[in-house]
């Protein structure tokens, strides 16, 4: 009997897909869930954790700095205040304040104008140690702690470009030579120009300007054994050092300006030989920012600069940090933190980038026009307090003297 086998078309049955999806983005939903309330967690355990860093909440310091070093200041301030410094359980930040140092002086002794100069500061960066020293000498209870310098700029004479060109190519000239060279009638003609008549310095008040009180005590310093300074008050009573004072005190022209950035500016539009004076003592950084008119005012040319020999007086640029009704314990300590974070590498290159000279770094700002970034000799030892005070009242007998002689 013949077998017929009876095909059968068999029809495979699959698993339906809408179940998989549906359980799938159960899933992912799930999981999102989870992620987000993970994260959000961590996110509130680390607002609490800052939180709880800080509970005393936020506090500023407030550093009134002179205008040559201001803006690295505040761009050095940045940088820590990124850094969210916890203090006494405050969270701290700086801000700057750029108020010449004579201003802020005056507001510390006597007035602060709070809605011309802002807050009153928890810490004070002068141009020199000078003003240190006389703020402790009149109120030394505002002193929170040592002051430590933060960057040097020397004192140079700042001459028309003709008077550079022509300092540079005759004899040599230290400080301790200014009361010959300015008394004399035809002081230029000692470096080939004797038709421009006198070599007239303009030295804006010692007490208030700085580089005007640095450049005397050099002068003075120069002609004495101890050459590299300090000057003393026995170096003053000295007979020597009062017939110096009084040439040079003597040579002054009837009118110099009030301060340093003044006497640029009237220098500025000086004509070899024509003009009231010739040459200005200033702080290198302060001629740096006067050439790119960072210091307000617009000059036509640019002014150069010319380090005379001898030790060399320089700015400072110290940090003090105040005590005072108005600066907290968390202020005062911040202000020492801050301080101390000037003093690291990185901080001292933006000082270089500034004009500014720091041992870290060689680096000078391009363009600087006018500006020689000269070697400096041997740093001038700067007097104390009393001697500076002691060396401004025979400046100032001086320049009454020749006054009532003319």
């Amino acid at each position: 009997m013949a077998r017929h086998r009876t095909r059968e078309t068999r029809v495979q049955r699959g698993i339906a897909r809408w179940p998989l999806l549906v359980l799938g983005m159960v899933v992912l939903i799930v999981l999102g869930w989870l992620g987000y309330t993970w994260i959000g967690g961590v996110l509130q355990r680390r607002a609490a954790a800052q939180a709880e860093s800080c509970p005393a909440g936020e506090e500023a310091v407030h550093v009134a700095a002179a205008p040559g070093i201001a803006e690295a200041i505040q761009q050095a301030g940045n940088a820590w205040n990124r850094q969210r410094p916890v203090v006494l359980d405050h969270c701290m930040h700086v801000e700057v304040q750029s108020i010449d140092p004579q201003t802020t002086f005056a507001g510390l002794t006597q007035t602060w104008d709070d809605a011309r100069l802002g807050p009153k500061p928890q810490a004070w960066v002068p141009d020199s140690t000078v003003w240190v020293n006389r703020l402790i000498a009149q109120n030394a209870g505002l002193v929170g702690a040592p002051a430590r310098g933060l960057a040097t700029s020397p004192v140079l004479l700042a001459v028309p470009q003709p008077g550079e060109q022509a300092l540079l190519g005759g004899n040599g000239f230290g400080w301790s030579d200014l009361p010959a060279l300015t008394s004399a009638p035809d002081g230029w003609a000692r470096y080939g120009r004797p038709e421009w008549g006198r070599f007239v310095v303009a030295v804006p008040d010692p007490a208030g300007n700085a580089a005007s009180a640095l450049a005397l005590q050099s002068t003075v310093a120069g002609t004495t054994a101890q050459s590299t300074g300090p000057v003393t008050a026995q170096v003053l009573d000295q007979q020597p050092a009062r017939d110096l004072l009084a040439r040079l005190s003597g040579a002054q022209p009837a009118r110099v300006p009030a301060t340093t950035v003044g006497a640029l500016g009237a220098l500025d539009r000086v004509d070899m030989p024509s003009g009231a004076f010739t040459a200005v003592p200033v702080f290198e950084v302060d001629l740096y920012r006067h050439n790119l008119s960072k210091d307000g005012t617009s000059p036509t040319r640019p002014l150069s600069g010319v380090s005379p020999g001898g030790a060399t007086p320089a700015a400072d640029f110290p940090l003090l940090p105040l005590a005072a009704p108005w600066a907290d314990d968390a202020q005062q300590r911040a202000a020492q933190q801050f301080r101390d974070f000037l003093t690291e590498p990185a901080q001292q290159r933006l000082f270089a980038r500034a004009g500014l000279r720091v041992p870290a770094s060689a680096e000078h700002p391009d363009p600087s026009p006018g500006i020689r970034w000269a070697p400096t000799a041997q740093p001038l030892a700067p007097a104390d307090a009393a001697t500076t005070q002691q060396l401004t009242a025979a400046w100032t007998a001086g320049l009454r003297a020749a006054v009532q002689g003319r």
